[in-house]
Parts: C-alpha cells; structure tokens; sequence
C-alpha cells in the first residue's frame, strides 16, 4: 500500500471510531478500534479502547500494555493518562497510579474526571489533605464531589461537616449510595441505630446496589445491628456483606488473591522454620545507609486490629515523634529480598553496599511520602510488618520493635467485622474461618523469628493500655527512649485522618468497650476457637 492510501485508511479509521464514539455507541468504536490495530493502525484512541475492552473481559495486564502504549506513542494525551492512572490502580500500583493523574491534572486542570481519581487515589495513599484539595477542585468545576468530601469528614468524626455534603450531595442525586453510607455513620455515632437500619434496609429494597456498594451496605447495616444490640443478626450482615465484596472481587478478577499470602507465609515459616539458631547475623547498627534517619527508630506491628492504630495515635501526640500512618518504606527491600528462596538468600548475607542502598530507599521513600525522618523519634506503624521481622532486623537492627497484643477472639472477630482496603494481606478477612488461620499463622512465624532472630522486642498489650493508660503510656515512652508529655492524653481531641477502619473508635477515646467484646458472639465464633485457643492461652488471656 503506498504511503497516501496509508494515511487515508488511518484517518478513515479514526473518522468511523471517533463517530461512534461521538453517537454513544462504545462497542462499536471498540470493535472498529481492534480492527484497525489488526490491521496495523497503532492510535493511541485504539489502543485506550481495545485496554478497556480487556478490562471488561478481565485481562488487566493486556490492558495494561495496551495504555502503556498509547502514553508512549502520546505521553500528553489526557484521555490515555486518565485511563492509565485507573488501571494502574486496579492493579494495586497506587503510586504508580496517582503519577499519571497527577500528570493529567497538570496537563488539563478543568478535568474533573482526573481530579477526582487523583483525590481517590491519594484517599488510599492516606494523604487526606491533598485528597481533600483534589475532591474541592472538581467540586468547583461543577462535579459532584460532595460524597467524597463527606466521607473524608467522616474519617475525622467531624459529623457535621459529613452531614451537610452528603446531603448536598443527595440533593444533586437523589439516591446516591455513597452519600447515604454517610448518613447512616452520622447516624451512628449519634447512637440513633434504628434510623441508620432503616436507611441502610431502604437502599438494599429499593435501590439494589452494585456488588461493592451492597458489601458496604451490609456492613454499615452489621453495625447498626451491633449498636442495637442485636449481635445475631448484626454477625449474619457482617458475613453477607462479605460475601458479596468476596463477590466483587472474583467479577474484578483477583480470586487467586486469596492463596498469595497463605503461600508466602508457608515458605517463610519453612525457610526460617529450618535456620539454626545463630544462622542469622545482624550487620553492625551504624553501618551506612541511615544518615537520614531519626535518633530513635521504632516498628510498631502485630496484627490488625490489635491496638496499633491507638498506639501510634497516642504518640504522634508527642511533639518528638513522627509516625508512618501506615506507609511502606520497605517496598523495594520487600521486592527484591523478601518475595522468594533466592530473596531470603540474599537476604541473610546481606552487608556493605546492599545494606546502604536498602537503607537508603526506605528513607527516601518515606520522605517522598512527606513523613519527617530525621527527628527525635519514628514510628513505624504496619501491623503486618511482623512477617517481615527478618527484613527489619537486618537492616535496622538498632530499631525497636513494639509488639501489640490483643486477645486474639477480640482480633479475630473486629478483623472480620471492619472494613480494609482489599489487598493480599486483607483478603483472608473476608471469613471468619481465613481470619483464624491467618492469625493463626502470622503468629507462629512471630513465634519462630523470635526465637531466632536479634530483635530488641517489647509486649505492649491493648488491655493494659486501656486499664492503665498514663502507666503503660510511661513505660513504652522508657524503652523507647523519649520522655513522657503530657500531650500524649491528648490525642482523641485532634481530628487527623485515620487510614485504618480505627478512625471513628479513636475519635470516641480511650474505652474498655471493646475488651472481651468477643463474648457477644461466642456462639459464632464457636467453630475458630479451638484455632485461636492455643494463642489465648500462650497470651495469657482468660478461657472464658
């Protein structure tokens, strides 16, 4: 074909799919799309839609080099940005994700689709304010950012502000689900359960939601169910609700999801389950790397729903003290030196150079995240950042460790009642029997690393800091290293988003509420205790 009828058959193409596109009919354009890439037409257009018509069918990473492709052949193109950032962030590659609407923004601020994914994907990062300012600049393009807004409000317990958008957002869109869910948590923490059950009844009646959004409702509707004392009929809505997100998820394509840390963890008990006592060697503390790093380094883990969040709460209260909020700096370490055999290899003889530059990309990656490293003290907070004990030790083998233990019913049980961002490590929680076992697991590798590994490790126990809080408080602040403030009672009067599902019990204050709350619904838990009754008893926890 010579070179003018090439560029009739391209602009040919691009006139029939921009027609479709233009008369609504996607299918269409995404069938003239393939076509014409068949034919060796690579648009950025045809390439963006053929990524969607792989996303429909469940092919991410196709998508994926589909939309990589079209940012290379037009790496200005807004529509191509816009898609790639979303699909980035359904692959679980947030920062990756907010690069390109970031980009996006820039390019065309008057996009409000851009806006808000960027807000989104900051929401899921944990940085609030600037997800906030991302939400406010759409709403004043005229996108109805106002559900958003109020469940950011919501984050903070700040139930007036969460009220007034969620109603202006229901007065834009009657119905809107998101903005209800506001409502009914408004509702909630103003002790009126019933009115919060009958709007969360409505919305499953009247208005059958998404898969995602059903899994909200029932959730939200367990609470009510719980606050009301119902405790039978509050576990029956936690188990629907997460039955339908396990749904979602399958639909979104991630059912092998659930394997991938059963997996993970059955080779690192093996690996380090097999190492001789004294195989593992910590490198000397003031080797380079940790220029950049604050006098006093701390890793505060467990598991979720053990009290961290509390913990970490109550001592970024103190004016030396900088915390995490859950982000990981540890993400190239983990990828090269924690994913398989060979990475733990590596890892155990690890030393010089590779010590430093593993070093040296935690620290960078937490001041990316705009966390302040080089102070008096940091904590790290990842509740799951127990299974990577022997990662922290051997690279920061001057850190101390804050264990938090919590009586493992109590944990097990808020696990499956909260909502978490799914992820690999989340998605065992979605039944009360995976819970368990992940417990169950995390917990005898917590048990072997201890035994086997140097680690300057201390116990802190949610009971006693809700018994004795200034006493506990003293003790934790002595072997940190820092002193006791005053300032650290403080920290229910502060309204700082909270990423985990503890936002709106911390709001509330330090209470013995939760403490043995498992008894509620022993009659369910019934077929998990004889998995969890070991660890009650190893703990020291009551039997009954």
């Amino acid at each position: 074909m010579q070179a003018g009828a090439a560029a009739n058959t391209t602009s040919a193409d691009i006139d029939a799919v921009i027609a479709a596109v233009e008369a609504g009919d996607r299918a269409g354009a995404t069938a003239l799309a393939r076509a014409a890439l068949d034919r060796g037409n690579r648009q950025p257009l045809f390439l963006n839609l053929r990524a969607f018509w792989h996303e429909q069918n469940g092919r991410l990473s196709a998508a994926l080099a589909d939309l990589e492709h079209a940012h290379a052949l037009a790496p200005d193109d807004v529509p191509v940005l816009n898609a790639l950032g979303l699909c980035r962030d359904r692959l679980g590659r947030a920062r990756e994700a907010f690069d390109a609407f970031d980009r996006a923004v820039a390019l065309a601020p008057g996009f409000a689709p851009a806006l808000m994914n960027r807000g989104r994907v900051l929401e899921a990062l944990g940085d609030f304010d600037r997800a906030a300012i991302s939400y406010g600049s759409a709403l004043k393009l005229g996108h109805n950012a106002h559900a958003e807004l109020a469940a950011l409000a919501a984050r903070r317990a700040d139930w007036e502000t969460a009220r007034l958008h969620a109603r202006a957002a229901l007065a834009i869109r009657p119905g809107f689900v998101m903005a209800e869910h506001v409502l009914a948590q408004v509702e909630m923490a103003e002790g009126d359960y019933g009115t919060a059950k009958g709007r969360l009844t409505r919305i499953l009646d009247h208005a059958p939601p998404s898969a995602p959004e059903r899994a909200t409702t029932l959730s939200l509707l367990g609470d009510a169910l719980d606050g009301a004392g119902d405790f039978r009929a509050a576990f029956q809505s936690y188990e629907a609700g997460n039955a339908a997100r396990i749904e979602a998820l399958t639909v979104a394509g991630d059912s092998a999801a659930r394997d991938r840390m059963h997996v993970h963890l059955e080779r690192l008990t093996d690996y380090f389950g097999k190492l001789a006592p004294g195989a593992f060697v910590a490198p000397v503390s003031h080797a380079g790397g940790n220029e950049a790093g604050p006098q006093h380094h701390v890793f505060l883990l467990g598991f979720a729903r053990s009290g961290t969040t509390l913990l970490e709460e109550t001592l970024a209260a103190h004016s030396a003290v900088a915390t995490t909020q859950e982000k990981d700096g540890l993400q190239e370490a983990v990828a090269n030196l924690f994913l398989n055999t060979p990475g733990f290899d590596q890892l155990m003889v690890l030393k010089g150079g590779g010590l430093t530059r593993y070093r040296r990309s935690y620290w960078q990656t937490l001041a990316a995240f705009g966390i302040p490293t080089g102070g008096t003290c940091l904590i790290d907070k990842q509740p799951y950042n127990t299974i990577r004990l022997p990662l922290i030790a051997k690279l920061f083998p001057a850190a101390t460790i804050l264990f938090a233990l919590r009586d493992p019913r109590d944990v097990v049980l808020s696990c499956f009642r909260r909502r978490f961002v799914m992820n690999d490590s989340n998605r065992p929680l979605l039944t009360l029997e995976g819970a368990a076992r992940f417990y169950d697991s995390v917990m005898r590798l917590a048990g072997i690393y201890r035994a086997k590994l140097p680690l300057n490790l201390i116990e802190v126990r949610h009971e006693d800091l809700v018994g004795d809080f200034a006493g506990e408080m003293r003790r934790i602040c002595s072997h940190i290293g820092i002193p006791w403030s005053d300032d650290l009672a403080t920290f229910t009067g502060r309204r700082r988003a909270v990423t985990t599902p503890s936002a709106v019990q911390l709001h509330e204050g330090l209470s013995a509420r939760g403490v043995g709350f498992w008894r509620n619904y022993a009659r369910e838990l019934g077929p998990v205790l004889p998995i969890l009754a070991p660890w009650v008893a190893r703990f020291g926890y009551p039997a009954e």
